[in-house]
């Protein structure tokens, strides 16, 4: 689940992760926390994929199809609009994302 939401996000890292586990006669519960970021470092998110490998048949089925639809746009966007951001840190000297020159160092 949190990879899922990761994607949908357009994150590839999360700090502070806090897990919280809920223990009841008939039922246990499991809570995670956590600060998404994207680090300009690690490999940049796949979106996500939904595939449908049965027909639509109902109107259940349409909603879902629906939010799943939603689901798509929403990672589409988010790495659309991570891209632009990137794109204008990098273009107006806010992140290099090439790797510095670096000095020899002579041992003579």
């Amino acid at each position: 689940q949190l990879l899922n939401k990761l994607r949908v996000l357009g994150m590839n890292a999360v700090f502070d992760l806090r897990l919280q586990i809920v223990v009841g006669d008939e039922l246990i519960i499991g809570i995670g926390t956590a600060t998404a970021v994207y680090v300009a470092a690690l490999p940049v998110p796949r979106g996500i994929s939904i595939t449908r490998n049965i027909e639509v048949k109902d109107r259940e089925d349409e909603e879902l199809v629906k939010i799943q639809t939603q689901l798509t746009n929403i990672s589409r966007r988010n790495r659309e609009e991570l891209s632009e951001t990137l794109n204008y840190a990098v273009e107006n000297g806010i992140l290099n994302m090439a790797p510095e020159a670096t000095e020899e160092v002579n041992d003579n």
